[in-house]
């Protein structure tokens, strides 16, 4: 008898051996072997308010970039980010200018990255743009791209591989429409600004992103007298190559998109209300432009979720926003699945 149950205590001690290094085994493939995170990591956390992320995809950890107005201007930061979501360096500011400098727009290189922004150093909001390096250290002067008559605002930054586009919301022809130009890699614009979209009311905050072949471009737009996310193709010239493409439409507004390109298709997230309270969405597109399945939420905050930044790794999705649930501003991250899920 003696012999026995010494024989059941070793098997069901091998079984929960076996399992637990099953579920250990499981656990590393989901977090890349990182440490343990559980839910929405906060990344920054500060008296002022830390709004607007934008962030971006290395090869090995993120960058972010933002707005906030803990030295009471709104100002460019920067910080880096792990695979997992652990920052790794001090917030790092980027501008220093004499009026608000926010809506940051950033995108790697290679070797370093390029930043956009919305400056009013000049008494008119422009588009600036600056270099920093892998560290985060600003690397040469900023540059100014936009000469506005009316205000530029919301630049989105995509990176070819030779060059940079950059598209942006202004209302210089009597109604906010996107705008686009090339910039080549010092900063410099290249040839006049090309005009995207024409659509009876606003089209704002464009997301634009490089396929290896031509520009994705997600903005919402109120042509339908609800705002909506939209999209469409557009080639290296600024030249739209499709009809535009509504990607929502709910009965509330849908705010804020944010582009990426996987390689074979699009994943795109917003923000809306439909659920009584502002939460980030996601939805995939196709790369003909098609919508792709239902959207899929991603939050659950007792304070509003808003401001995406989706990125795409190779393998996962990760996405960036600005939540106040704890009654401030701060900026959150967290790890998606490929359909959109989030990993916990």
């Amino acid at each position: 008898m003696k012999q026995k149950v010494t024989f059941l205590i070793a098997c069901t001690c091998f079984l929960l051996i076996n399992s637990c290094s099953d579920m250990l085994s499981k656990y590393l493939q989901n977090h890349d072997g990182a440490p343990p995170y559980l839910g929405d990591v906060r990344i920054t956390n500060d008296a002022g308010f830390s709004e607007y992320p934008r962030m971006v995809w290395t090869g090995s950890e993120y960058g972010v970039a933002w707005h906030d107005n803990r030295d009471g201007t709104r100002e460019i930061y920067f910080a880096r980010i792990s695979s997992a979501g652990v920052k790794q360096c001090s917030d790092v500011r980027i501008t220093n200018a004499g009026g608000y400098s926010w809506y940051p727009s950033i995108v790697w290189k290679g070797t370093e990255y390029g930043v956009a922004w919305s400056d009013y150093r000049d008494g008119n909001y422009e588009i600036y743009f600056a270099r920093i390096n892998s560290s985060g250290v600003k690397q040469g002067s900023d540059t100014r791209i936009t000469n506005a008559s009316v205000g530029a605002g919301y630049p989105s930054l995509a990176w070819t591989g030779t060059e940079y586009g950059v598209a942006w919301s202004e209302y210089r022809d009597g109604n906010y429409e996107i705008y686009f130009a090339r910039i080549n890699s010092s900063g410099v614009k290249q040839d006049s600004d090309v005009r995207i979209t024409n659509a009876t009311e606003a089209s704002s905050l464009p997301y634009l992103v490089w396929t290896g072949t031509g520009y994705g471009l997600s903005w919402e737009d109120e042509r339908d007298g609800n705002f909506e996310i939209y999209f469409a193709r557009v080639n290296a010239a600024g030249v739209k190559q499709s009809s535009d493409v509504p990607i929502t439409n709910i009965s509330w507004s849908s705010f804020d998109p944010s582009l990426v390109w996987t390689g074979t298709e699009y994943g795109v997230a917003w923000e809306d209300y439909s659920a009584g309270n502002l939460e980030i969405y996601f939805a995939r597109i196709s790369s003909a432009g098609v919508k792709q399945g239902p959207d899929v939420r991603i939050t659950n905050a007792s304070g509003y979720s808003y401001r995406p930044s989706l990125v795409w790794r190779g393998s996962e999705y990760a996405v960036a926003w600005e939540d106040n649930r704890y009654g401030n501003y701060e900026i959150y991250f967290a790890r998606l699945y490929p359909d959109g899920s989030k990993k916990l």
